[in-house]
């Protein structure tokens, strides 16, 4: 669930991308997206656009659907539901990874600053209630939106942080050995994974992890 911070950076999202105007048409593959559907997004107020409403578009935009620049008026509203619903169709890694087919490290830096300081905001959240899950998830997002996720993962080298640290450890544990990691999402963009395995074969991140189960044998944890 989304917390103060979050709200906060979501409210300075919306605020970035006010003066986008509303479409006025979206071309669709009408397979992707019906006719119908077209005709509810655009005749929703943006905020009250349902999950359901959504959902085919933000899935589809880009490739069979939409283009960059309605993307940019539905992109609040799209992360806002991402954010809320853990279980929406598309995931996070795929809402993300439009960024990238959006080319939007070329948007203004009114735009992509408030976006940057909302995953963060939701990254740091996420770390003090997840048990890896969450985080494995926003590691590949991050990653398929072209965001560096160096200092994102130095943040799980606090010490507070050593129970998600585990969390996202053992999640990754079984395909670590072959160079690989665990989430799905990573399977076509192996340049992208390749910086965090690495960070998990450092001998920074082994020591923690090892250290742990060396202190868990030991009846210390």
């Amino acid at each position: 669930m989304a917390g103060r911070s979050v709200s906060d950076a979501l409210v300075k999202v919306y605020r970035a991308f006010s003066g986008v105007l509303k479409p006025a048409k979206i071309p669709a593959c009408p397979c992707c997206v019906t006719a119908s559907e077209v005709c509810s997004l655009l005749q929703t107020p943006l905020r009250q656009l349902t999950p359901e409403q959504l959902s085919r578009y933000a899935g589809s935009v880009l490739l069979t659907s939409g283009s960059s620049a309605d993307f940019r008026y539905f992109l609040p509203r799209i992360l806002d539901i991402s954010l809320h619903e853990r279980y929406w169709y598309p995931d996070r890694e795929i809402v993300l990874g439009k960024l990238v087919l959006a080319d939007w490290k070329s948007w203004p830096n009114q735009e992509t600053q408030p976006l940057m300081a909302l995953f963060e905001a939701a990254f740091d959240e996420t770390m003090t209630v997840d048990d890896g899950w969450d985080v494995d998830s926003w590691i590949c997002s991050l990653a398929l939106a072209d965001i560096d996720v160096t200092p994102f993962l130095r943040k799980l080298m606090e010490p507070s942080a050593l129970p998600v640290l585990i969390g996202f450890f053992e999640r990754n544990s079984t395909h670590l050995g072959k160079g690989k990691l665990s989430n799905s999402f990573w399977k076509d963009h192996k340049a992208n994974a390749a910086p965090v395995v690495a960070w998990f074969q450092s001998t920074e991140v082994q020591a923690v992890v090892m250290g742990h189960y060396e202190r868990l044998a030991q009846g210390d944890v």
